[in-house]
């Protein structure tokens, strides 16, 4: 297990919150007219704090799943490219194994 206090559990929610930049970075991409710059700027730091946590949930549940550091990485990118739905997936499956 990682010690969370050393750079992994940093590491972890700083590649959640590029995760969740990129979506909102692709999701403007996808836009025929671009919101204002301060829009794109409090869009982009609330979907980058939340993924942040998402990253940082999903790296931390995958050290209990494998020991294979590279796949906790892809965890963390992963869950704060999903942002509120990866907590939404971890809240359903906290529900039906924690009573």
């Amino acid at each position: 297990m990682h010690d969370l206090g050393t750079g992994s559990g940093l590491g972890w929610t700083l590649l959640g919150a590029v995760g969740g930049g990129a979506k909102v970075f692709v999701q403007l991409l996808a836009l025929e007219k671009l919101p204002s710059k301060s829009k794109i700027f409090w869009l982009l730091t609330a979907n980058m704090f939340v993924s942040g946590f998402s990253g940082f949930l999903g790296a931390v549940l995958a050290t209990k799943m494998t020991s294979d550091d590279n796949l906790h990485v892809v965890a963390a990118g992963v869950a704060g490219y999903m942002g509120v739905a990866a907590l939404d997936l971890f809240a359903k499956w906290f529900k039906e194994h924690i009573k």
